[in-house]
């Protein structure tokens, strides 16, 4: 999976991948399991109007999911 292919999936969840980097011993990202490094780290965040269109969409009113 390449870095476009996240993007596409971050943005159908309404999102925005808003940088991404390749972690270094001193960044302390956390192993994925033991001995699996990470070796890209993506940034996500909420950017407009996109992410609320979703979370509506997908609105359970008996969870308050923003809580869960």
């Amino acid at each position: 999976m390449g870095l476009a292919d996240i993007e596409e999936a971050v943005r159908e969840a309404g999102f925005t991948a808003r940088g991404a980097f390749h972690p270094r011993a001193e960044d302390a990202v956390p192993d994925l399991a033991p001995g699996r490094a990470a070796g890209t780290v993506v940034l996500v965040g909420n950017a407009g109007p996109d992410m609320w269109r979703a979370f509506t969409a997908a609105r359970d009113p008996d969870r308050d999911r923003l809580d869960h």
